[in-house]
């Protein structure tokens, strides 16, 4: 696997997407000095993390320090889908451990992500939420830590979203009815 400072190598070599080609990007990871942050690109033309980023981050208890604070850079941003792709892969489609998942989430916790936005970044890029069966998820039990503001912010931004609200309203209804 390669590292993220080689990946990030290899995506200045393509002469793609500049945004990922800033120096403050590998200036950051390598030093840690967060006064870069605020020399990282937004990302205006594309919302999706290059496959040769998510495949140079491993899972939350194999992360060295140059993936987390390359995470942390792109919480810091509000990167689109960084974090939730991260987490994504951490969950397998709902086949890795809980505790991977639980471990991924605590850490863009950490990284400075707020339980709202790791919450709209698992809705947008984790399946399951909401088993069939009405079981219980990971994902979804995620979402249950929300309180009842976030739950609401969180409804908003997918309600008109069909089967992204169907999936929040799930969890909600099969495990927390009360809230409901």
């Amino acid at each position: 696997m390669a590292t993220i400072v080689e990946a990030l190598d290899l995506l200045a070599s393509k002469q793609w997407w500049k945004e990922w080609q800033n120096p403050a990007w590998k200036q950051f990871i390598q030093t840690g000095d967060k006064s870069l942050l605020k020399k990282l690109p937004k990302f205006p033309d594309h919302t999706w993390l290059p496959i040769e980023l998510l495949g140079a981050l491993p899972q939350p208890d194999e992360l060295d320090e140059s993936a987390k604070r390359f995470l942390q850079a792109c919480c810091s941003i509000g990167h689109p889908s960084a974090i939730g792709a991260w987490i994504s892969k951490c969950y397998g489609n709902g086949s890795a451990a809980t505790e991977q998942f639980a471990r991924a989430c605590d850490l863009a916790l950490e990284f400075g992500c707020s339980k709202l936005f790791v919450a709209s970044q698992i809705v947008k890029h984790v399946r399951p939420i909401a088993s069939e069966d009405g079981k219980f998820t990971p994902a979804g039990g995620f979402l249950l830590l929300l309180d009842d503001k976030e739950a609401a912010q969180l409804y908003r931004e997918f309600g008109g979203t069909g089967f992204r609200a169907e999936e929040i309203a799930a969890v909600f209804v099969s495990q927390a009815p009360e809230r409901w």
